[in-house]
């Protein structure tokens, strides 16, 4: 184990830079854009369902058993704890996302600078940070569960890799606790990380040996099959036909290999090469190849680890049958770790360990997807497809952030969860906002509408004086 000690400045120093990059990445401006629909507006409806109605057991949807969300109750629970304390907002809804980038930025530092030394903890973590498919929707910056699971699955991992070097068996525990909280989080795709723990587990097997012989061991696997427990059959119990439902919905999408879906099993290897590690993509390859090359066996305890989880859970998300982009999410505190390491080597090979030229290097090498990062987390910008798609929730969101509560009627069909989450919103105000399909509008009620379809009855079936205009759509007043 290396231990240099390059940076000579207060740690008290160094850890409030690492807390202001992560502030101006992770937590800027959370609730600067509009409820983006699917998962996340679906979570917010649980979310403020649950905690008006009262029932932790059963999410809802408009007040009805939601059979779409399938996934555990953790984070709806979590999102609960924030809509109580902090009131119901888009930032109360992705804060629990953001903590868990936080964290995971902050207990991967902890342990690099405690196993290797702090260089190569401060490159792996800006590594993390600038990682483009790390901090983006769906992922670090929305109000979705893969931020929850992939905290929980590396904080697992690095437990894991502390019994494997100290031999401590309070790790076991701490494994076997965060492992269920994953469970409870995104049950079927913590299960992904069985595999390349039962490959680490026989990499090390006479570490291991020592684990059977204690309790830590067995109260770990209690509390895991204590989260199975909740997540399946209490659940059932409060929801009959829940357990058919998930397994058909939930693990079907993972388990059903022999379709590997039209995207084909090169879907997540090009999309995290190409583009959502594509500036560390070349990095990773080569500090794949040095680090079969390390003599510390501390150093090849954390790097053989890391490529195995990470290569199994790519190896499994690529075969599964449903491919979506964000499940990719728990890899890349992985890919950071390896990536960093020619960049390490480079540093030790022109003996740069002076603090001043440690600095200007990583300035330089950081400079773009760091600035590429922020920009992004300031900007929030759409597509104008994806704008359009979403112009009438992004109306709400305008005019909640001018506080220009009113009644108003969306005019619209299709998926509601963000309209419901700004009808929940506005009524908190005293405001009605009202979603219908059906044209029967009163002279002056405010409607607002943005599809193509429906802009046309608008147009052959009222006469309106237009207030205001946006992303394609129409904020109209029937006369």
């Amino acid at each position: 184990m290396q231990n240099n000690k390059i940076f000579t400045w207060k740690n008290v120093l160094s850890t409030t830079i690492l807390f202001t990059l992560i502030y101006f990445v992770v937590f800027a401006r959370l609730g600067s854009f509009a409820f983006r629909p699917w998962d996340e507006a679906m979570f917010a409806v649980n979310a403020y369902e649950m905690s008006e109605n009262g029932n932790m057991m059963v999410p809802t949807f408009d007040h009805e058993v939601d059979l779409r969300n399938t996934k555990p109750l953790l984070v709806t629970w979590v999102q609960v704890a924030c809509i109580k304390i902090f009131g119901f907002s888009e930032w109360s809804i992705r804060f629990p996302s953001a903590c868990a980038v936080f964290f995971s930025i902050l207990v991967l530092f902890s342990f690099l600078k405690k196993y290797k030394d702090e260089l190569f903890a401060w490159t792996a973590v800006l590594i993390l940070m600038t990682s483009s498919g790390y901090l983006t929707y769906h992922t670090g910056r929305t109000g979705d569960a893969d931020a929850l699971l992939s905290f929980f699955l590396l904080a697992m991992v690095l437990n894991v890799l502390k019994f494997f070097m100290e031999l401590k068996n309070k790790y076991v525990l701490f494994a076997g606790v965060f492992f269920s909280l994953a469970i409870m989080t995104k049950s079927f795709a913590a299960m992904l990380f069985i595999l390349p723990l039962v490959a680490a587990i026989i990499l090390y097997r006479k570490q291991f040996l020592i684990a059977i012989k204690t309790w830590h061991l067995y109260v770990g696997i209690v509390l895991v099959t204590g989260s199975l427990l909740v997540v399946f059959i209490i659940r059932e119990h409060f929801q009959p036909g829940f357990l058919n439902l998930t397994f058909q919905h939930d693990a079907g999408r993972l388990i059903e290999m022999k379709n590997i879906g039209k995207e084909g099993w090169r879907f997540f290897l090009e999309h995290i090469f190409y583009t959502r590690f594509s500036y560390w993509s070349v990095f990773f390859f080569i500090g794949l190849i040095l680090m079969f090359k390390l003599g510390d066996d501390i150093e090849r305890k954390i790097f053989y680890v890391t490529a195995l989880f990470c290569g199994f859970y790519i190896l499994q998300i690529s075969i599964s049958s449903t491919k979506m982009i964000w499940y990719d999410m728990p890899v890349y505190p992985f890919l950071a770790c390896i990536a960093a390491i020619p960049i390490y080597q480079l540093i030790h090979l022109f003996q740069l360990y002076k603090l001043p030229l440690v600095a200007v290097t990583l300035f330089f090498i950081f400079l773009i997807p760091y600035h590429q990062q922020f920009y992004n987390a300031q900007s929030n910008k759409l597509s104008s497809g994806d704008r359009m798609e979403e112009a009438a929730s992004i109306f709400l969101y305008e005019k909640s952030k001018r506080r220009e509560y009113e009644n108003i009627t969306i005019f619209h069909h299709g998926f509601q969860g963000s309209l419901l989450c700004y009808k929940y919103k506005f009524s908190e105000h005293g405001a009605i906002v009202r979603i219908t399909k059906t044209a029967d509008f009163e002279p002056q009620e405010k409607v607002f509408v943005h599809q193509e379809e429906y802009l046309s009855i608008l147009h052959q079936s009222f006469h309106y004086d237009t207030l205001e205009q946006l992303n394609g759509g129409i904020y109209v007043q029937i006369k």
